[in-house]
């Protein structure tokens, strides 16, 4: 009996490892890009993301095409369990702005929303560049 417990030893030491290591996390690093629907309007903002590996967590920068955000520095960025939160400071009508980020990696996309005290940006999805 102990000789069949000592056989499957190897084989469950495998399985907890391939269960560690796909629980990880997913390396976000690298420029993603997308759109957002401005709040009350059809409109779109283009949106690009640049994220860099930093410990456990990640540092970047947002910009957007209309001028929102020019390479605004993340700041108070959390990654866990596939989910990307931060914020940024963003010009809105010349007085700044803090913006408030939550992104969820769905099937290799960056999906969710970004929003304000005063202001709602929604939806906001973004794909790595390619």
């Amino acid at each position: 009996m102990h000789r069949v417990e000592f056989r499957a030893l190897p084989f469950l030491l495998t399985a907890f490892t391939a269960g560690v290591l796909l629980a990880q996390n997913p390396d976000l690093t690298g420029t993603w890009t997308g759109e957002a629907t401005l709040s009350g309007s059809t409109d779109k903002d283009r949106v690009t993301l640049i994220l860099q590996k930093s410990g456990e967590s990640y540092n970047g920068t947002i910009s957007t095409l209309s001028g929102l955000a020019k390479e605004a520095p993340l700041e108070s960025v959390k990654y866990d369990a596939s989910n990307l939160r931060f914020q940024f400071t963003a010009n809105r009508n010349g007085r700044e702005v803090k913006i408030k980020v939550a992104l969820n990696l769905i099937v290799g996309r960056l999906i969710g929303a970004w929003w304000a005290d005063d202001i709602s940006f929604s939806p906001l999805d973004l794909a790595p560049k390619k």
